[in-house]
């Protein structure tokens, strides 16, 4: 019997160490596909100087800096105004560096799959026409406009806008993506209820890692 192929879309690949529960999340939801039988090849960016983990079957796309603190007000504003100016979030927004063209030709290159698992908001968000074209799984790994919502709640001025503005634009996007998915996975059972899912519509995960400890982890991407 041929094993059900699968494309894992994430902003970020598994590397070679482990730097984020973001990461040690993705490994885990990849390791338990592979043992239920699905042939998944891993789709994503790196980090800048990171190496990915030694996987065949791991495309990389070229790296990518998308962490905050490391990044000066030069580079935020930049990322800001892009963000504006494709009508993504901040977080999607800094994954816009290769074209949308690239993305489907590498897409075309892998051959024949079955359907994508969408891990995340950020690269789905990133580039909304592209994983239209076969049948989805969505990994919610948090209710990301909620989280933006908070964070307006407790910001002032400008940030205050900015983070209304991501709650915004989060809230349609997660909508969207839970309507395109034939099932939805959460790290939490309330997650389910708030991202407006049916029982019958998604499942929490029970998070193992690889090395077959238990764990919980929410998006750090």
């Amino acid at each position: 019997m041929q094993s059900f192929r699968l494309l894992f879309v994430t902003s970020l690949v598994p590397h070679a160490i482990a730097a984020t529960g973001y990461e040690v999340a993705n490994a885990a939801v990849i390791d338990g596909l592979r043992r239920a039988g699905a042939d998944v090849t891993v789709f994503g960016f790196t980090w800048p100087g990171h190496r990915a983990a030694e996987d065949p079957d791991t495309i990389v796309l070229g790296e990518v800096e998308v962490r905050t603190e490391n990044a000066g007000l030069k580079r935020k504003v930049c990322w800001v105004l892009k963000s504006f100016l494709t009508g993504l979030t901040v977080s999607s927004a800094k994954l816009r560096v290769i074209p949308e063209q690239k993305l489907r030709e590498t897409i075309r290159q892998l051959g024949e799959f079955d359907a994508y698992v969408l891990n995340g908001v950020t690269l789905a968000g990133a580039f909304v026409d592209v994983f239209k074209d076969k049948p989805c799984l969505f990994v919610a790994h948090n209710v990301e406009h909620r989280s933006a919502e908070e964070n307006a709640q407790n910001a002032g001025g400008i940030q205050k806008f900015l983070f209304q503005r991501e709650a915004g634009i989060l809230k349609g996007l997660e909508t969207r993506l839970c309507q395109q998915a034939s099932f939805v996975f959460t790290f939490a059972q309330d997650d389910g209820p708030a991202l407006g899912l049916d029982q019958d519509h998604f499942a929490t995960l029970p998070l193992v890692t690889p090395g077959g400890h238990a764990n919980r982890a929410r998006s750090a991407c």
